[in-house]
């Protein structure tokens, strides 16, 4: 007799005198003891693109082989009692030892959610204020010269030191990495006299800064 399978029967008695007529139809069916769980170790049915989802078979039989499934159908070569989910779909796993053939009662639903990217950029030139590209994410990390800053949670940022700052997104269990932005020393500007070459008589009017200065005006003095 097959494990899970169902038989239908039937008796009648027969003695000397002749045989009697057969009895009414009576079923029995023969149960597979396989336990057969299948459970999800990454944590969550919900991964990023290009991660994968560790699914395990857990059965109280040694000497069995496995055949798991995606979607109702075989997976070619799944065949051992661990698989590597990477595609959105229902999982199960049939486990079988000899006549008996068992899969868990309850699929295992694996999402995979699409990738993204993020770049910042630069909205004030005056206070160097940048944003993320992504709004409404469930996460906002910023950081400066590759430490991240406290407090700094949110799609803005504006910076208070000169240093390499970029942005670390999170949404539905998945994160990205922005672009760089290289945040320069604020200068100060002004207008100053400067003379030179006294002995012409020629006076410059020149705008300076941290890092420059430029002939703006000439004239001589009377």
């Amino acid at each position: 007799m097959l494990a899970d399978s169902t038989y239908f029967y039937r008796v009648r008695a027969s003695n000397q005198g002749g045989e009697s007529a057969y009895s009414n139809i009576s079923s029995a069916k023969v149960e597979c003891n396989l336990v057969v769980l299948v459970t999800n170790n990454s944590g969550s049915n919900t991964i990023c693109s290009g991660k994968a989802s560790l699914l395990v078979v857990n059965t109280n039989v040694t000497d069995a082989t496995f055949q798991w499934k995606q979607n109702g159908i075989n997976i070619p070569n799944a065949n051992l009692p661990i698989f590597t989910a990477s595609e959105t779909g229902e999982y199960n796993c049939q486990v079988i030892a000899g006549d008996c053939r068992k899969s868990s009662t309850t699929p295992l639903v694996v999402i995979v959610q699409s990738s993204f990217q993020v770049f910042i950029r630069t909205i004030d030139t005056t206070t160097k204020e940048m944003q993320a590209s992504v709004s409404g994410a469930q996460g906002y990390q910023w950081y400066r010269d590759y430490q991240s800053i406290d407090g700094a949670t949110n799609a803005r940022y504006t910076p208070t030191m000169d240093g390499t700052y970029f942005v670390v997104v999170s949404n539905n269990g998945c994160s990205s990495t922005s672009n760089l932005i290289n945040v320069a020393p604020n200068t100060t500007t002004g207008i100053a006299n400067a003379e030179f070459a006294s002995t012409t008589g020629t006076k410059f009017l020149m705008i300076y800064s941290a890092t420059f200065a430029l002939l703006l005006h000439r004239q001589k003095v009377r």
